[in-house]
């Protein structure tokens, strides 16, 4: 089970801490990507690696921060 505080984190430090905890089913191996896209659209996303179970969310965003708590969102929709 995953737990994620309410409210969430307020920093990027402590959001990464809770994915660190996260297991998934993946088709590889699992993997979390905090990424920047420099050309595109010059934002900020947090996505699984290639996930079994589940397809990413749309997590794009100004800062670190709001994209994991965007990912948080997601992930409390998933059944548990």
């Amino acid at each position: 089970m995953i737990k994620i505080p309410e409210p969430y984190p307020s920093t990027t430090d402590e959001c990464l801490k809770i994915f660190e905890s996260i297991k998934y089913k993946s088709h590889g191996f699992p993997y979390i990507f905090l990424d920047y896209d420099y050309s595109l659209s010059k934002k900020w996303s947090i996505t699984f690696r290639n996930p079994a179970n589940f397809e990413n969310p749309y997590t794009k965003s100004d800062t670190p921060l709001e994209a994991c708590h965007k990912m948080f969102d997601f992930i409390k929709t998933l059944k548990k």
